[in-house]
């Protein structure tokens, strides 16, 4: 019988020593924080995600364009939608997408548009001078003036 209670006591002991813990302001704040402007709650964090993946479904079953290079971050609810599309309606496109989504407050749609040429290969670089009327005719002049 005394084994049988010292073994509840110790696991009292323990369980008591742990709630105690808990309750410490240091611990306590940590486990239960509280958003704040430049940290989000757990309950945030978890919505957040959520925003994420339905925009990211969103932008993926859109039929008219293609989204594989834009990236989706979220924090309190505010999208910010970074990245490269074809054209001007993509873009468009992408940040009308995600502000149908519910719970999203802001976007932000720092997309950027990739013409043609920007997808292809690297521009060859040639030796004959630009245009003279712009300003890097000018540079390549000097550069030639000046060895």
């Amino acid at each position: 019988m005394k084994t049988y209670a010292i073994k509840n006591t110790a696991s009292d002991l323990n369980l008591a020593l742990c709630l105690g813990l808990l309750n410490h302001p240091a611990i306590a704040g940590r486990l239960n924080r509280a958003g704040d402007r430049y940290r989000r709650s757990t309950a945030e964090y978890i919505d957040d995600l959520s925003l994420q993946s339905r925009v990211q479904r969103a932008l993926a079953r859109e039929t008219g364009f293609k989204f594989d290079c834009v990236k989706v971050a979220v924090f309190k609810a505010t999208i910010q939608l970074t990245g490269f599309v074809d054209s001007l309606k993509g873009k468009m496109k992408a940040g009308s997408l995600a502000r149908q989504i519910s719970g999203v407050r802001n976007i932000e749609n720092t997309i950027s548009i990739q013409s043609e040429s920007q997808a292809g290969p690297a521009e060859s670089v040639s030796s004959e001078p630009p245009n003279s009327d712009t300003p890097a005719a000018r540079d390549h002049a000097t550069l030639k003036a000046h060895p």
